[in-house]
């Protein structure tokens, strides 16, 4: 009985937790659904929320490129670097408003901005070309900058993976990618808009592992089973998301840095709509990430 009380206040301390994270981030994130006037929003197959926080989806039944996460980068370089909509500003050195305009102004609006695809801004000569970068600094900076998310803000990486078969020795069931390798979610290498990431072997991330007993883990298994409508070929079965939560929360405007803190790894059943289990995260600390330059992260502890 005891147990079952602790358990259960558990459960309601995690849902106070995850209110309050809903609270200090939601004001700022609802924009991603309806932007304002003239913005283009983001790509609604690209993410979605778990009670208020944004959740970015990869590719089913693998790692790979978060397609959502630039868009979100972006918007936090616009709010937090100095000037990042200088010509020779970002990772390419190239026009980094340009490369803001394809991603921000709404279809509708491009041909204002934008010659025919998008390469260049629109106009005949390098005269019309600056009037149109120009306007749409003028239009659209100050609109970024206001939608931008405040930091801290939480945001959450899921991917598909597979639950292996129960090892009996060890207790529990590995998380496995489609291929059976197992690979636990981190955003080394993501595609993340402005900023590059960069980490250190120390923060290289263990195969996740979910530790239940037996008796558990054989309903969970019939029940992964039973989830599985007769000649049902969409997904294979036993699959779920497993999603990584992080806090950004701070930018280094000289650098154009910001720093990431791992908060925790939950597994959620494969539509998102029940949290199955949160894994242990012995390594959550903070990874570095930035244009340019890479470094060491600093840790900041669980």
């Amino acid at each position: 009985m005891h147990m079952e009380t602790a358990s259960l206040t558990h459960r309601r301390w995690v849902r106070v937790q995850t209110l309050l994270l809903w609270l200090f981030t939601m004001p700022a994130l609802g924009d991603l659904h309806d932007p304002p006037s003239g913005i283009q929003p983001a790509n609604e197959n690209t993410y979605t929320y778990l009670e208020g926080i944004p959740v970015f989806m990869g590719p089913a039944g693998s790692q790979g490129t978060h397609a959502g996460l630039p868009y979100f980068f972006d918007l936090i370089a616009v709010a937090q670097l100095d000037d990042p909509l200088r010509r020779d500003a970002g990772i390419h050195r190239g026009d980094r408003a340009l490369e803001l305009a394809r991603r921000f102004v709404a279809s509708e609006n491009r041909g204002n901005y934008l010659g025919q695809g998008a390469q260049n801004w629109a106009g005949a000569t390098e005269f019309d070309r600056a009037d149109a970068r120009a306007a749409f600094l003028r239009d659209y900076e100050s609109r970024l900058r206001d939608m931008a998310p405040s930091l801290p803000v939480v945001f959450g990486v899921a991917e598909e993976r597979r639950v292996g078969d129960y090892d009996a020795d060890r207790g529990g069931f590995p998380i496995v990618t489609s291929q059976m390798r197992p690979a636990n979610i981190d955003i080394h290498g993501a595609g993340l808009g402005w900023f590059l990431t960069a980490q250190t072997r120390e923060l290289e991330l263990p195969a996740p592992f979910w530790e239940i007993d037996a008796g558990a883990a054989r309903a969970m298994a019939a029940r992964f089973e039973g989830d599985l409508r007769p000649g049902d070929r969409t997904r294979r079965p036993r699959t779920v998301r497993m999603v990584a939560f992080f806090e950004a929360t701070s930018v280094d405007a000289a650098q154009g840095a910001v720093q990431i803190r791992r908060l925790h790894t939950d597994i959620y059943d494969h539509g998102l709509g029940e949290r199955l289990h949160r894994l242990p995260d012995a390594l959550a600390g903070a990874a570095v990430v930035r244009g340019g330059r890479t470094s060491p992260p600093r840790a900041t502890g669980t």
